[in-house]
């Protein structure tokens, strides 16, 4: 792992100018709703070097992922007119001269005022930081998934990042600072068996494991899904097609909540479907063989597990199959860690699941 660095602030002075979007504003302000005019952000800042540098000409930093080569930062500000009135937004970024030894690495890109210490918001209502992940293949990608930020790459040194619902006035901003960490697989970036992943899960499958076809992730949820649930409410539902493989959990548990008799509060999809963890809440109840892997793969690194867990598979139109996890049940045998119980059996404790595609 790459040392923590975070890369001196940059430092400005504002300066004092007269307002170029004056007249426009004057006049746009008469037509409701919102437009914008691009320009460059009219103020001096500093970065590293401690010389002012005027923003649309560029200014050059380093960060620790960078070492000795400096990259070209461009920010620029867009006029926001709105009925009444307007102003100038920092609205994107232009980032160049990006080295191959920054593959893997996490850009973070913060605004602030001149004397406060806390960031600013500077798109999508509160968001005060654009994280930017360089993948292997030297193009760059949004690393929180978060609404109101695009980023294109030009080039395998450059991309753009523009905010599409800016927030910050372009003349508050006195400086801007960037740093650049290694990525980590609670961002969906370099994840390995064992690792806590985006959901707060333990991640059991990478797209290389063994069987996985998918070219995903999985993790498991921290816990168990609260209470104990049947699968259906009729003891025979048929037709589901509630596969055992890898990869159908996910469809399995569609399949499930969309039968009336198998998604009411006391039905295991149901419950799966409704668990939430870290922000996500695109959990479900794992197939047979995704279910077997947790076992296989992280059963040792789980914080508490329960002796069995049911699955979204089912072995004929009146049983469904549950996974043993402290191997003292002797049905199943072999390859087949497992025991069929009825699907309105009672009593069943469900281990929640999710698939993400992960950055590399």
């Amino acid at each position: 792992m790459k040392a923590y660095y975070s890369d001196d602030p940059i430092e400005a002075q504002k300066s004092k100018r007269r307002n170029p979007f004056g007249v426009i504003a004057l006049i746009l302000s008469l037509t409701a709703g919102t437009f914008y005019v691009q320009s460059t952000l009219a103020a001096n800042v500093s970065l590293n070097s401690g010389a002012p540098v005027e923003f649309g000409q560029g200014i050059t930093a380093t960060t620790s992922c960078t070492g000795s080569s400096a990259i070209t930062v461009v920010p620029q500000s867009s006029f926001e007119n709105v009925s009444g009135g307007g102003s100038n937004k920092f609205s994107s970024l232009r980032v160049s001269g990006i080295p191959s030894s920054c593959q893997g690495t996490v850009f973070y890109f913060s605004a602030f005022e001149n004397s406060a210490s806390a960031a600013l918001s500077i798109f999508n209502v509160n968001a005060t930081s654009a994280a930017i992940f360089m993948k292997s293949d030297n193009t760059f990608v949004n690393a929180s998934g978060a609404s109101g930020i695009s980023v294109t790459t030009l080039s395998s040194s450059s991309f753009n990042v523009e905010f599409t619902s800016p927030v910050a006035n372009s003349n508050s901003i006195y400086k801007i600072t960037v740093e650049s960490k290694d990525g980590t697989c609670s961002q969906g970036i370099g994840c390995v068996i064992g690792s806590v992943g985006p959901g707060g899960g333990i991640v059991y499958l990478t797209p290389t494991s063994v069987g996985n076809s998918t070219g995903k992730y999985f993790e498991v949820s921290p816990v168990n899904a609260s209470g104990t649930y049947s699968l259906c409410n009729l003891g025979t539902v048929s037709g589901l097609g509630l596969s055992l493989s890898l990869g159908n959990g996910e469809t399995n548990t569609a399949s499930l909540n969309a039968n009336s008799s198998c998604n009411t509060s006391s039905n295991a999809a149901y419950a799966a479907d409704q668990y939430s963890n870290n922000g996500y809440s695109d959990w479900f109840l794992p197939s047979y063989f995704e279910l077997k892997a947790v076992k296989d793969n992280v059963r040792g690194t789980l914080n508490n597990w329960s002796e069995s867990y049911l699955s979204s598979s089912e072995n004929s139109g009146n049983s469904v199959w549950w996974i043993d996890f402290d191997d003292t049940v002797s049905c199943g045998g072999g390859s087949w860690p497992g025991c069929t119980t009825y699907k309105d059996a009672p009593g069943n404790t469900v281990r929640p699941v999710r698939s993400f595609s992960g950055l590399s």
